[in-house]
């Protein structure tokens, strides 16, 4: 079996025992090299660059971030309005007029739920940051605000009211254990 194509400046004939010809159209000049050392030489020089470039690279520098809001302002303007729109968004309350439902009923207004979602569940990374972590239990907490602000974020972009319900409370859970063991009560000195 061979190939042989012609393009513009040369010609290349392979065939059945692996030999390749190169025929220059401006010189002439014809060259045979096997093609199993083509490419192996090809292949080792490749892994030789390869492995310089990985040596002779400089060490990657992290970027500089900057704590700007202590705990307290954490909660109080990220985490807490998120959750609450989250809250307020899931299940049902009994008034003197009867039952409302409290899902959204646009998609306009699931947005707004996701979105507050993803902002409560990335919350959680702020709260493990140096500077805002206190310890592994703290951690734990914010971990679980992220697993439980996924769920919410799920069910939003589904529109999945009882879903929305179910993370609310989830989100609820962690929100009191957190509470219970870090909350200091200004109030009672």
């Amino acid at each position: 079996m061979s190939y042989s194509g012609d393009g513009p400046t040369c010609g290349v004939s392979y065939s059945k025992n692996a030999v390749v010809s190169y025929q220059s159209a401006h010189t002439g000049y014809e060259n045979d090299e096997t093609s199993v050392q083509l490419i192996s030489h090809s292949l080792v020089i490749g892994i030789l660059l390869a492995l310089a470039s990985c040596a002779t690279q400089q060490q990657v520098i992290s970027p500089q971030y900057e704590v700007v809001a202590d705990v307290h302002h954490t909660m109080e303007l990220i985490v807490d309005p998120a959750a609450d729109i989250i809250w307020s968004s899931a299940g049902s309350i009994i008034t003197a007029a009867g039952e409302q439902e409290l899902a959204p009923t646009t998609l306009e207004a699931w947005a707004k739920v996701e979105s507050a979602a993803a902002v409560l569940t990335e919350s959680g990374n702020l709260l493990m940051m140096p500077g805002r972590s206190v310890g592994p239990d703290w951690d734990e907490y914010a971990s679980g605000l992220i697993s439980t602000g996924k769920l919410a974020m799920a069910a939003a972009e589904q529109q999945d009211a009882k879903a929305l319900f179910d993370a609310g409370a989830s989100i609820y859970q962690v929100c009191l254990a957190c509470h219970n063991q870090y909350l200091v009560d200004d109030t009672a000195q």
